[in-house]
């Protein structure tokens, strides 16, 4: 009983030993068929915005990335990838990764607009930090309009904070100003239209009425909406309706309406 029960295990033992050697070599032969880059890329958006298509990326990196297939997945450049993404227009970041199945998988984050500028024909976003962008063919987003004539130079395909440090103060003044409307309902549902004729020269349009404020620049800003709220709660409520074409708050403690 005891030879035929040693037989049996070292049976056992042996048919363990071949499988596990059988598994590892099938192990290590899955690992070395997906050691190198099959080409293909996987893309994955950690937003909604669709600025940018999967193929954009695809087509970006490969064409200034060169081949990726055949490439040991160890030897991928992961930062040139992400590089690369992060200089198409609208995004904001790029992660990039390989796995094990021989795709290089990039995760894009898109800049969020927070205003949109209009300088005659040529427009751009501008994202709450103050970086700005152009304008995307493919995709709208209806954020707040600034129009007329934006004190700030860059055109075209710019993209990234203005270079000059007037035209950087500007715009953060702007987003603060806008992002105080936005915060409060009132204003955000009644200010329809912000005209600029220069930097310290705005024009405020209502959703509703014929009057426009002249604001002046966007520096001061809640003090000129006080104004402008007295103007609709002491001031309008005595006439009828369009008596006043235009009022003026830039002037502290004053409310100039004018016909």
């Amino acid at each position: 009983m005891k030879k035929a029960l040693r037989i049996t295990l070292l049976s056992v033992l042996a048919v363990v030993t071949i499988a596990a050697t059988a598994l590892l070599y099938m192990g290590n032969k899955a690992a070395r068929q997906v050691t190198t880059c099959s080409g293909k890329i996987r893309v994955e958006f950690a937003d909604d915005y669709r600025f940018i298509t999967e193929r954009d990326v695809r087509t970006a990196i490969k064409k200034e990335y060169g081949t990726l297939a055949g490439v040991r997945i160890d030897s991928v450049d992961l930062a040139k990838v992400e590089r690369i993404v992060e200089r198409i227009s609208a995004v904001q970041k790029g992660d990039a990764f390989v796995t094990r199945d021989g795709y290089l998988n990039v995760m894009i984050s898109q800049r969020e607009p927070f205003l949109r500028f209009q300088k005659g024909q040529t427009g751009f976003y501008a994202d709450k930090s103050g970086y700005i962008f152009p304008l995307q063919d493919r995709y709208t987003l209806d954020v707040p309009l600034v129009e007329g004539n934006i004190p700030i130079q860059e055109e075209g395909r710019f993209k990234g904070r203005p270079d000059r440090e007037s035209e950087r103060k500007w715009l953060d003044r702007i987003i603060d100003m806008v992002s105080y409307m936005e915060d409060s309902r009132e204003w955000k549902d009644r200010i329809v239209q912000i005209h600029v004729n220069g930097a310290e020269d705005m024009i405020l349009v209502p959703r509703k009425g014929r009057e426009k404020f002249i604001f002046g620049g966007p520096g001061g800003y809640q003090a000129k909406f006080a104004r402008m709220e007295k103007y609709y709660r002491s001031i309008a409520p005595n006439y009828e309706p369009g008596y006043y074409s235009k009022v003026d708050v830039r002037v502290k403690g004053q409310v100039i309406c004018r016909k």
